[in-house]
């Protein structure tokens, strides 16, 4: 399920939550239950995979540097993803059919939060 909140105050704040159930049991999903690893590889195909959002082409290097840039490491992005499950960190994950989303936090003047997309037949191992 995908739930989009968009609040309007004096300084407007996009809100982005996702929560993704397993219909069968009824278990909410996190990222490592679509990825079963989230090593050095998975960062590089996120950091190079589809950026989706309403800013121009021409700013999407700036959104890249402020969505990956505060991560002083590889390896810290993927320990923050791989432990996300209270979502603190403000990243959250949606699937489409042949897609795994990554909404990731970015300063307000560039939207709040910024999604990249990843093709399924990208990664290394199909969704678990």
């Amino acid at each position: 399920m995908l739930i989009k909140v968009i609040t309007i105050l004096a300084h407007p704040h996009h809100l982005f939550f996702t929560i993704n159930i397993d219909l069968n049991i009824g278990n909410q999903l996190f990222l490592t239950d679509f990825v079963s690893k989230i090593d050095k590889d998975f960062i590089t195909i996120l950091k190079n995979s589809k950026y989706v959002g309403d800013l121009e082409n021409e700013f999407e290097q700036q959104i890249r540097e402020q969505a990956f840039g505060h991560y002083k490491s590889n390896e810290e992005l993927s320990l923050v993803l791989s432990n996300n499950k209270e979502c603190k960190n403000g990243s959250y994950v949606y699937v489409t059919e042949n897609v795994l989303g990554i909404s990731m936090p970015v300063a307000h003047v560039t939207g709040g939060h910024v999604e990249f997309e990843i093709d399924f037949s990208e990664l290394k191992e199909p969704p678990l």
